[in-house]
């Protein structure tokens, strides 16, 4: 089984087998933005770095961490802590993404994250601009109903983006 295919199957692991639509798609567009770590030769936790923009009166480059996942035989083992720690230290852009629940929350404030209030919307500022792959996933998106929740992004220079506008949460 090839890296993608072990990656599929802990997505699969960690999200089901619903909206297999999304999840082929996925793949196909972004697995070239797929992060993952092996352990003794086959992947044990990944996520996607979905590439986009946050306009926040200026454009500062941003990736979204999407479908965190460790395998379930290899989870509470670090990895996925290594990881992100890892991926955030050589990345150098704004880091965002949306934790399923308050126990993630608290595991990704562990690492450095800040909790915000993001909106659900493709317009007003600050916003998140889809580009890359992403935007190709975020094409047929039509607007947000404006509904809020909570995000949570890493930087060294920004402050604070409360209020984000982000189109697609993919929950």
């Amino acid at each position: 089984m090839g890296t993608k295919e072990q990656c599929i199957e802990i997505y699969r692991q960690a999200f089901g087998e619903e909206d297999a639509e999304f999840r082929e798609k996925l793949f196909d567009i972004c697995f070239d933005d797929c992060i993952y770590i092996e352990i003794d030769g086959s992947a044990a936790a990944m996520f996607f770095a979905l590439p986009c923009e946050i306009n926040a009166g200026q454009k500062l480059p941003a990736v979204y961490i999407y479908a965190v996942a460790t395998r379930k035989d290899l989870r509470s083992k670090g990895y996925m802590t290594q990881l992100l720690k890892d991926y955030i230290s050589k990345c150098g852009r704004v880091v965002f993404l949306r934790p399923a629940g308050e126990s993630l929350t608290e595991f990704y404030g562990r690492i450095g994250f800040k909790k915000i209030t993001a909106v659900n919307s493709n317009t007003g500022i600050p916003r998140v601009i889809p580009a890359g792959c992403f935007s190709e996933l975020t094409e047929n998106i039509r607007e947000g109903d404006g509904k809020e929740f909570t995000l949570m992004y890493y930087s060294e220079n920004l402050q604070n983006i409360d209020n984000l506008k982000f189109i697609y949460s993919m929950e």
